[in-house]
């Protein structure tokens, strides 16, 4: 930027509900410990994070609320909170960044555009490619 020009710095938002206590509580305290050393280091990002309680009824009464308090939204760490987290997010058409969930197999089983778990965003349109 030359000098004098003001330079304008916006804080990004990061929103996320990720498993603080319950059976993926370890992994969701470590994303949780590194989000928080990111938004540290950047100094232009805030976090939000809810515990989901590793429970998928928890993740979808917090989502909602999650997401209409960031800029960007991560889904949770685990796979199986990921895909309720993805049909959430489809059901609203928001973009949910999955960075946790890594499991492929229920495709075989539901067929809905928001059962693949690597397009988590999907309206009446169908899946973006």
């Amino acid at each position: 930027m030359p000098p004098g020009v003001p330079v304008l710095r916006v804080r990004l938002r990061i929103g996320a509900c990720l498993s603080l206590s319950g059976r993926f509580a370890q992994f969701g305290q470590h994303a949780l410990r590194g989000l928080e050393a990111w938004c540290s280091l950047d100094g232009a990002a805030e976090l939000l994070a809810e515990d989901d309680r590793s429970d998928r009824r928890a993740l979808e009464a917090a989502l909602p609320e999650v997401a209409g308090r960031c800029d960007l939204l991560l889904g949770p760490y685990s796979t199986v909170l990921m895909r309720a987290a993805g049909r959430v997010a489809a059901g609203a058409d928001w973009l949910a960044w999955n960075h946790g969930g890594s499991g492929h197999d229920d495709r075989a089983h539901d067929t809905r555009p928001s059962a693949d778990p690597w397009n988590y965003r999907a309206s009446a349109r169908g899946p973006r490619s």
